[in-house]
């Protein structure tokens, strides 16, 4: 639980300037405004929270690591229907930003997996 002040103070001021912090209440920068993958992302993460119950999910997502690879994972998938050529930025972002401690090699796997995460289960 070392890493939980940084996971909470990227949840509070993403690196990339985009942020759900409720569902209903996603934060986009204005540089990415237009970036209909990034939105279809944030959105999957809603649907997350309203299926989890938004404390629980934030409490999951930033407790358990886990937790939070399967709620990105989830929502990269989704990101990756409408930008699929931004695999490999995906499974970056996923071994660098999120305090996961996975190799490139395998967060490209998680994403191309077909196994269901948890959060697409229900």
């Amino acid at each position: 639980m070392d890493c939980l002040p940084h996971i909470l103070a990227i949840a509070l001021h993403s690196q990339g300037g985009f942020n759900t912090a409720v569902p209903g209440l996603v934060f986009i920068h204005p540089n990415f405004r237009h970036d209909a993958g990034l939105l279809v992302h944030e959105k999957r993460h809603a649907e997350q929270m309203r299926e989890a119950g938004t404390l629980a999910w934030w409490w999951k997502y930033l407790t358990c690591k886990d937790c939070r690879l399967n709620a990105e994972v989830d929502a990269y998938r989704a990101q990756l229907a409408m930008n699929p050529e931004q695999i490999g930025t995906f499974a970056r972002h996923l071994c660098e930003r999120y305090y996961l401690e996975i190799s490139f090699e395998a967060a490209l796997a998680f994403l191309q997996s077909s196994e269901a995460t948890e959060f697409e289960h229900g």
